[in-house]
């Protein structure tokens, strides 16, 4: 019999570097069947103890293979057991990122990408699992769609509908079990032929539940077309939904560079409006739970709140929430200066009305920074933020060339309170 890879106890970045399991030969399952009236009882029996043993290992490796690789050779999601009935996922409960991130307003029409409806699904192992509406029970074993990236004949996940229907959002659940990123592209499809990218995220680090909208069009097919993982070479999507949201409603966006306050018109700190009970940014029909001035941006970070209300340092609320701060920096000195924005999930950071940093998207408290020559006197500032749910955080740090790191201070951010902030 050949070598058996016991991987019961691996972890899933480790399986992949393993020997291809070898299956139990037929001649040796039917050998320790055949003599047990030739008088080689204890022989023939040790046989079966042996082979009934084998197969347990394989059974056992099998189920941790599963867990996104397998063996090098080996298909990294296969259906349990090559063709077996599946086993019933364990209750594994869900996560603060999936709890959070339900919808709070009922689409019209609902999720179309259902196999209750009619969705068919389509480019990747166990499709079925995509369409299923569940998006709460899965683990390393079960509850999710894989494909190999490597393999270019595959083109990715497709979801293809009965007959085109419009829709203006898609959201979709990437496997978020540890702390693995993806990147990606998406596609839509009025016929199933034809493709449109509706979004790149080639050079973001996705986790998570991924949300775009766009206009509504009539859609019969999505296709998610995965580029890397940080793990290994499969993309793994749990869920995939399509609703029609309606038009797109435009996000608020960086005031352009302009004309200067006075100084004397100026009051202390940036100028911080909290957005409660939303999936993202602020749109320019969300209306603020609460503003004030805000002098200091060293929020820290936080786990998932335990009571309505819990935030970050001083903030009103927690949860899916966003934040706006406007205003202006006051720079002594002429100097290179490098900013550091970091936030969980997604954040942005304008400087003179041009994004310095784009640290958007849903993942963990994640750094990222840029530098400006910046003259003396004052400089537009404008940063936005939103949490999906779950773990929260949010730090503004700024280094001058010849200085330390250190957090943006009190004397350095202010705001014109006359200054009109929303449409």
């Amino acid at each position: 019999m050949g070598e058996l890879l016991n991987v019961s106890d691996a972890e899933p970045n480790d399986v992949h570097s393993g020997e291809e399991e070898q299956p139990v030969p037929a001649e040796e399952s039917s050998a320790g069947k055949a003599s047990v009236s030739s008088g080689k009882d204890a022989r023939s029996l040790k046989k079966i103890v042996m082979v009934l043993g084998a197969l347990c290992v394989i059974l056992a490796g099998a189920s941790a293979v599963k867990l996104f690789g397998g063996t090098s050779n080996a298909s990294p999601a296969a259906p349990a057991e090559h063709g077996a009935e599946a086993e019933t996922p364990a209750s594994k409960g869900t996560s603060p990122a999936q709890a959070s991130t339900a919808h709070k307003k009922k689409q019209r029409g609902g999720n179309y990408f259902l196999a209750s409806r009619g969705a068919k699904a389509s480019g990747c192992d166990r499709p079925e699992t995509m369409i299923d509406g569940n998006s709460t029970e899965y683990d390393g074993n079960n509850g999710y769609s894989s494909y190999d990236m490597n393999n270019k004949q595959l083109q990715g996940c497709v979801v293809t509908l009965p007959k085109p229907v419009e829709i203006s959002r898609i959201r979709f659940l990437l496997w978020d079990k540890d702390e693995r990123s993806y990147t990606y592209q998406a596609f839509v499809s009025p016929d199933g032929k034809t493709w449109k990218m509706i979004e790149d995220a080639s050079k973001k680090e996705c986790k998570s539940w991924q949300d775009i909208h766009f206009n509504p069009q009539p859609v019969q097919a999505v296709r998610i077309k995965g580029l890397t993982s940080t793990a290994n070479s499969y993309l793994h999507i749990v869920e995939i939904e399509g609703y029609d949201d309606g038009p797109v409603i435009p996000l608020r966006k960086a005031p352009k560079d302009g004309a200067l306050p006075a100084v004397a018109d100026l009051h202390p700190g940036l100028w911080a409006e909290y957005y409660d009970d939303i999936e993202g940014y602020p749109t320019i029909e969300d209306k603020p739970l609460l503003e004030r001035p805000e002098t200091k941006f060293d929020f820290g970070s936080m786990p998932p709140p335990q009571a309505p209300g819990q935030g970050l340092k001083g903030w009103p609320m927690g949860g899916s929430c966003a934040a706006i701060f406007s205003g202006y920096l006051k720079i002594d000195k002429q100097d290179l200066y490098t900013f550091f924005l970091v936030s969980d999930d997604g954040s942005k950071l304008y400087i003179d009305g041009e994004l310095l940093i784009d640290n958007d998207g849903m993942h963990g408290m994640t750094e990222l920074w840029g530098q400006l020559d910046l003259s003396p006197g004052l400089h537009r500032v404008w940063m936005c933020y939103f949490n999906a749910g779950g773990p929260m955080g949010l730090q503004l740090h700024y280094k001058p060339k010849a200085d330390d790191r250190k957090a943006i201070p009190p004397e350095m951010v202010f705001h014109n309170p006359a200054e009109k902030r929303r449409p």
